[in-house]
């Protein structure tokens, strides 16, 4: 039982951690940014110096294990320069933090 409410109590952190860091985002722009860096930091747990990757490579870490995949083909692919783009649709940018959300809550928990 302990092992449960821990384990549901960390997805809880990570999940707000993930939705307060993205809400706190001025822009559309900024909260692409702010998905992206909190994905690297996640990253960091699961490999050492995929955090570190850009392009298609990042994109490729991101997909490792995911039936579907999402993020090179799919709303994930926005990461690549969406944080640059001077707007960003508003369906895409929901694709993107649904899509981002459950890969960050994901790698929080492991280890």
């Amino acid at each position: 039982a302990l092992w449960h409410w821990r384990k549901a109590r960390r997805r809880r952190l990570a999940a707000r951690l993930f939705d307060d860091t993205v809400a706190a985002a001025a822009s559309p722009a900024e909260q692409v940014a702010a998905i992206s860096a909190l994905l690297r930091r996640a990253a960091r747990r699961i490999e050492p110096g995929a955090d570190t990757l850009e392009g298609e490579a990042w994109l490729g870490v991101l997909d490792r294990g995911l039936p579907q995949g999402g993020f090179a083909q799919g709303p994930g692919a926005l990461l690549r320069d969406g944080a640059f783009r001077p707007t960003v649709d508003a369906q895409a940018l929901e694709a993107l933090r649904t899509l981002a959300r459950l890969r960050f809550i994901d790698w929080m928990q492991l280890r």
